[in-house]
C-alpha cells in the first residue's frame, strides 16, 4: 500500500531539511535521490554490495546518520537493521505486514527460538515508530484512494509488553494511548475517514482486522444520530 513511496517520501523530507548523510541498501533501488541539504549514498544489493550484511558493514565506515534497509525480508536483514539502530543510527524499513502487532509478531518470530529472547530486547530498546499503511477506495470512486493509518510510538508500555512477550496486548495499548503518545489504531483511522465522508462504512468493515469493535463504533454512531 504505498511503503516504498512513503519511504521515499520520508527520505526527500530529510533530504530537505537536515544536513545528514543518508545511506540506503536496497534490493533493488527504486527512487533516486539526488543531493540537496544531505549526502546521498544509495547501494543496490547484488550490483553494488553482494548483500545487506556486506552493505551495512562497509556503509558504517563512512559514518552515515541514517540507514535506510528497505524490505527486510528475511531474518538476515532484519538483524542487520536492529543491529544498525543498537549502533545509534536511525534505520528505516517497511515490512509486508497487516498491523504493527503484526510488524513486532513478525520480527520477533523471523529468529530462532533460542534468539528471539535477545531478539525482544533489541527491538525493544531500539524501535521507535511503526506505521501501518493501507490505500482504501474512497467513497466516491473517482477520486481513486485514501490512507488509512495505524501509528505505535515508543513508550515505557510497549516496551515492556515486548520484553514480556505481551504482544497480543498491543493493539489495546494504542487504542488507549492517542491523547498522551499521539498514537492511532487502524480502527480509529478509519472511524476518522467514514466522519470526514471519505471513504464508506461498507469499505472500512473490508478494511480492518477487528470488524466486530467497528461494528459497534458505527452502531454508537447510528444512535447518536437518532
Amino acid at each position: 500500500s504505498g511503503k516504498s513511496t512513503t519511504l521515499a517520501a520520508l527520505v526527500h523530507e530529510l533530504n530537505q531539511t537536515r544536513s545528514l548523510h543518508i545511506l540506503t541498501l536496497e534490493d533493488p533501488i527504486e527512487f533516486i535521490h539526488r543531493d540537496h541539504s544531505c549526502t546521498l549514498t544509495q547501494r543496490e544489493v547484488g550490483s553494488d554490495v553482494l548483500s545487506f550484511d556486506d552493505g551495512l558493514i562497509a556503509g558504517l565506515r563512512q559514518d552515515p546518520d541514517v540507514i535506510v534497509m528497505g524490505e527486510l525480508r528475511d531474518v538476515s536483514t532484519i538483524r542487520s537493521a536492529l543491529t544498525a539502530a543498537e549502533t545509534g543510527h536511525l534505520v528505516f524499513a517497511t515490512l509486508h505486514t497487516m498491523s504493527a502487532r503484526n510488524t513486532i509478531e513478525r520480527v520477533i518470530d523471523s529468529f530462532p527460538p533460542d534468539a528471539q529472547p535477545h531478539a525482544r530486547l533489541q527491538l525493544a530498546s531500539t524501535l521507535q515508530a511503526i506505521f501501518c499503511q493501507k490505500l482504501i477506495p474512497t467513497a466516491n470512486a473517482e477520486n481513486g484512494r485514501v490512507c488509512a493509518m495505524e501509528i505505535l510510538f515508543k513508550s515505557p508500555t510497549v516496551e515492556q509488553q515486548i520484553l514480556n512477550h505481551q504482544i497480543e496486548k498491543i493493539t489495546d495499548t494504542i487504542s488507549s494511548s492517542r491523547e498522551y503518545y499521539k498514537m492511532q489504531s487502524m480502527n480509529q483511522a478509519l472511524i476518522m475517514l467514514v466522519e470526514g465522508g471519505q471513504i464508506t462504512q461498507e469499505t472500512a468493515l473490508k478494511s480492518t482486522l477487528q470488524p466486530d469493535e467497528l461494528k459497534m463504533r458505527f452502531a454508537g454512531f447510528t444512535r447518536d444520530e437518532k
